[in-house]
């Protein structure tokens, strides 16, 4: 019985495993065309500019289907589900605690025969999975030429969202997709950055030879919003939230200690600001 309290409460202070489903969904979409590593620079502090978070997001798209996600959480989340002694091992190790914790939980589908974007977050203490339709931002291409991984690339804008979008693409890679949701350029996006460089995404590595499949997989159970919107209005509201003492409520934890204060930075947005401000 200690034993599975003792994973149980792990799987709380990873954010969300507690609501994972009985059977993980898995099925194959498409064949992958090409799958790209991508470094992300996020600027978490608007007001601090060397505030940033560093990770790494894996892109695989094909002609039907793409999928944007963070490969080692997919690995991490395959361990903790089908592994009790590496789960109690982890909860254990606080360093690995918040390693994983720290990373990327959002995971972007596009499904073209669905016309339909499928996003999975996490806030609020519940897990989300947001339908929209497709919406290829409108680019601007120019003159100006950058070398990326050996491939010449030309720039591109756009406004999109709310914010201006600058992009490198690579002709010579004639597939319409790059990073998250920027994607319909005459071949693959490589490098692109917001106007105020809250958001930057660059090609560290690319595999048109193994690339694989796009897979959907779902591990949780999730509310649905089909409103874009007004997911990004309640994901903000929970920014300026307590989630860490609404958790130790909800499940009857009791601390050795206070906690610390909670250092979230309320200077944050999202790449997409086009939501109601308040």
């Amino acid at each position: 019985m200690m034993r599975f309290k003792i994973i149980f409460l792990a799987i709380v202070f990873l954010k969300g495993f507690c609501c994972a489903q009985s059977t993980p969904q898995e099925f194959i979409l498409d064949t992958a065309l090409v799958k790209v590593k991508y470094e992300r620079i996020v600027n978490i502090d608007t007001l601090k500019p060397d505030m940033v978070k560093k990770d790494y997001l894996t892109l695989q798209a094909g002609l039907k289907a793409t999928s944007f996600f963070s490969a080692k959480r997919r690995e991490e989340n395959k361990l903790m589900f089908s592994n009790a002694d590496y789960s109690l091992e982890v909860f254990r190790d606080r360093a690995k605690l918040s390693e994983i914790a720290g990373l990327e939980r959002e995971v972007i589908f596009r499904r073209y025969e669905l016309d339909q974007t499928i996003s999975h977050q996490r806030f609020d203490m519940t897990n989300w999975i947001i339908y929209e339709p497709l919406d290829k931002p409108v680019w601007t291409i120019g003159q100006e030429s950058e070398t990326i991984l050996g491939f010449s690339c030309l720039k591109a804008t756009t406004s999109f969202r709310g914010r201006d979008w600058i992009a490198y693409f690579a002709p010579e890679i004639p597939v319409e997709e790059g990073p998250w949701k920027l994607y319909g350029l005459p071949g693959l996006i490589l490098k692109a950055f917001d106007s105020k460089h809250h958001y930057e995404y660059e090609a560290k590595e690319i595999d048109t030879s193994s690339a694989g499949v796009v897979e959907y997989f779902n591990d949780f159970d999730r509310l649905e919003l089909h409103d874009r919107r007004k997911a990004l209005k309640l994901h903000k509201v929970s920014l300026s939230k307590d989630i860490r003492s609404m958790m130790i409520s909800a499940y009857g934890l009791k601390l050795d200690k206070p906690l610390e204060p909670d250092t979230t930075p309320q200077n944050y947005d999202f790449p997409e600001t086009d939501y109601p401000h308040e």
